[in-house]
């Protein structure tokens, strides 16, 4: 009676955890992200105050509304309270005691040298007490449809004035109105904002000590575990799809005009659907009359620059006088072709990157299982869990959902064959030493369809190796098993390489050399200087974070001073710094495969048929890295590029992590419960600093993405 009793009490605790995350969610939503309404309650009454603008800004006539034009170009200084600066508009507060400051603002015209879609402004007061030179966090508002921005700053004190300085470039227009000093902040419940901090606390609790989800071993899949599954499942999805709301405003294409790399695929699939294979559109005479067109400097001079002559298209393959796409056919042949056959539609580049999206969940969670069913099958189902969860994190999979183009559609079905082919591969090896035929037919299948994609990502195959050594080396393999790993490669293979053929007269040439953009892309010099700046940029980089919306700031590093010929974009920081979880697991798994001896039992590292982890996390560790320095010399530096390498470091962590599960069985009750929640916990921040980063890189339009930011600040930040 009395265990039956404390079973009870103790079942009841275990629901208690998720309850108090629940209300600590709702106490966060309730108090934390409406305390400016909280505040406002207490302030001093409402009042609307006069506005003189001062001489660095023209107020527009014949409007109706408060405009300004900013004549002056410079930010002013901020410390020197007493001049101030022209570009700022005077609001007489007469003295009244001021708690909040709230007004319209909107960006109707960005000026010379502004950066899309933004408008910074701040405050100065003449009283100390208003922190003179505080800074209001940036506001970024859309010039394309030119939404309103409600600003609501905090202040505490009394001045006879304070200035609102346009900080913006000369020729900026702005419109400010409904100018309000101590307005009522309304109440606000953001049922998306209740949801995240609620599904963010649930995770928590499941991580904190004391969770059943680490006794429960891996394969003891009940109701209970099955739910978690498809609660991360879930998340996951939801997460994608959030992000593409978020991205939403710039996925409609119909403004543009003419050809555009942005519709490329289609362009190819038309061109196909019309019998031959070359784009229909023509190359303009100054690019046909170019002795060597692919050099950037020599279309400039004869004023075919990609960049500033519209009719030459950045992107497009160019070779005997025709247009040719560079990319991988396959998403033609996967997509575009069944959907035309079946619904007579021909779907928009974003569809198919948001199909690979959602099938990569599953995809992600049968590649952790495998994995750690091969080289941990002692861990938890705790460890497979925050493996499963933090995997978008692992292989950067949500910045490709959050720009979803031309180009990160090959980055996204070549990432998802890879992981269902090398899952696959996984799977065929079976715990009694045999091979499961069709599983490894699957698999080179998968595998070989990468090269309609990413090419680099075929380099991927070469994990076949350390996975199928025991294999060979102990003389189990049959020659069916053979069929099966190179007859399906080649089928998949055969038709691109055909392919390559015909477009660049080559198999082996996939196109990138003959590519009309920004540099020259016939050579790569290798200089060794650079593999130092290599890394570091790609792996070690600290986040670009500032203490103002949003946060994150992708921006230019040290890396411009040598791009004379490679492109680069605005990265927000390393690989490693926006996966924690990656380095941790990473060193677990180097710290064990250093035991030998006895203690390789004591350490979890189990031998299945033959096999020992070390092998692959060698390979998958020095993949990645040799990837990654072959993917910055070709293509640059850019943040969806680490999706190419990044899939092979998880493989590594993953097993790290799993060998460090199980080897804590082994060790006190406190070093255990430690190493797990921290692992746990680490898995959750991991993948909210890359979904965050998703987000708030800019993609393709700065405008655009001006606009997602204004919907995200909406759902993050306080009312």
């Amino acid at each position: 009676m009395a265990n039956g009793t404390s079973a009870v009490h103790k079942h009841s605790r275990a629901w208690l955890r998720y309850v108090i995350a629940v209300v600590v969610a709702l106490l966060c939503e309730v108090v934390v992200f409406n305390m400016p309404h909280w505040k406002s309650v207490q302030a001093s009454e409402p009042f609307a105050p006069a506005v003189t603008a001062g001489t660095g800004l023209r107020r527009m006539p014949d409007t109706g509304f408060a405009r300004y034009e900013v004549l002056h170009a410079g930010a002013p200084n901020a410390s020197d309270v007493s001049r101030g600066a022209d570009n700022y508009l005077q609001l007489d507060t007469r003295g009244s005691h001021v708690d909040f400051l709230t007004l319209n603002l909107t960006l109707l015209q960005g000026g010379s040298g502004s950066r899309v879609g933004e408008v910074n402004v701040r405050l100065i007061a003449a009283d100390s007490r208003f922190r003179a030179g505080m800074a209001l966090p940036s506001t970024t508002v859309s010039s394309v449809t030119a939404p309103t921005s409600r600003l609501s700053v905090e202040l505490t004190g009394s001045s006879p004035w304070v200035k609102v300085l346009i900080e913006e470039p000369a020729g900026t227009v702005v419109q400010v109105n409904r100018i309000i000093v101590n307005e009522r902040v309304p109440f606000r419940v953001s049922m998306g904002r209740l949801a995240v901090l609620t599904v963010v606390a649930l995770a928590v609790a499941l991580a904190l000590p004391g969770s059943w989800i680490w006794r429960r071993h891996m394969d003891d899949m009940s109701m209970s575990t099955w739910a978690v599954v498809v609660g991360i499942a879930g998340i996951q999805v939801a997460a994608i799809l959030a992000i593409l709301w978020l991205q939403s405003p710039w996925l409609v294409l119909d403004q543009l005009q003419g050809p555009h790399v942005l519709t490329i695929y289609q362009d190819q699939f038309q061109s196909l659907l019309n019998g031959h294979a070359w784009l229909q559109e023509q190359p303009p005479e100054e690019l046909v009359g170019i002795r060597y067109p692919y050099d950037t400097s020599m279309r400039m001079a004869m004023g075919a620059n990609s960049l500033e002559n519209k009719a030459v298209i950045v992107d497009y393959a160019y070779r005997d006088g025709r247009y040719w796409c560079y990319f991988g056919i396959l998403p033609v042949a996967l997509f575009m072709y069944p959907c035309y056959w079946l619904t007579g539609i021909v779907p928009d580049t974003w569809m198919m990157v948001l199909a690979c999206s959602l099938a990569m969940v599953p995809a992600s969670y049968w590649l952790v299982r495998a994995l750690l069913k091969r080289y941990a099958s002692y861990a938890s189902f705790g460890m497979l869990a925050a493996c499963f969860l933090a995997f978008p994190a692992f292989t950067f999979m949500p910045l490709l959902i959050g720009d979803p183009g031309t180009y990160t559609l090959p980055n996204s079905l070549g990432l998802l064959l890879c992981v269902c082919a090398f899952a696959s591969w996984l799977s065929a090896c079976k715990n009694d030493h045999a091979l499961r035929t069709p599983l490894l037919a699957v698999g080179s299948l998968l595998m070989g369809m990468t090269l309609g994609t990413r090419p680099t990502l075929s380099c991927s195959a070469l994990l076949a190796l350390p996975l199928f050594w025991p294999y060979l080396r102990q003389r189990r393999t049959r020659p069916r098993h053979w069929i099966a790993m190179i007859i399906p490669a080649v089928t998949a293979a055969a038709p691109i390489l055909w392919w390559n053929q015909i477009r660049f007269g080559s198999p082996l040439d996939f196109g990138s050399a003959y590519n009309i953009t920004v540099v020259n892309m016939t050579s790569h010099p290798w200089n060794p200087d650079m593999l130092p700046m290599i890394i570091f940029e790609n792996l070690l980089r600290p986040i670009s974070a500032k203490w103002r919306w949003p946060f994150i700031f992708p921006d230019t590093g040290t890396y411009y001073a040598y791009q004379s010929r490679i492109s680069a974009y605005s990265m927000a920081g390393g690989y490693f710094s926006f996966v924690p979880l990656t380095v941790i697991g990473l060193a677990a798994a180097w710290c064990c495969m250093r035991a030998d001896g006895p203690d390789d039992e004591r350490l979890g590292v189990e031998e299945i048929g033959g096999a020992s982890p070390v092998p692959m996390i060698v390979a998958s560790t020095m993949g990645a890295l040799l990837l990654c320095v072959l993917v910055m010399v070709v293509g640059g530096f850019n943040a969806r590029y680490i999706t190419d390498w990044a899939w092979l470091f998880a493989i590594a962590s993953i097993i790290g992590l799993g060998l460090l599960d199980q080897s804590v069985r082994h060790f006190g009750n406190g070093i255990r419960t430690m190493a797990r929640t921290s692992i746990g916990l680490i898995a959750i921040v991991s993948l909210l600093l890359v979904y965050w980063l998703a987000v708030c890189d800019y993609g393709p339009s700065v405008a655009h993405g001006a606009e997602t930011l204004l919907r995200l600040r909406s759902l993050a930040l306080p009312s």
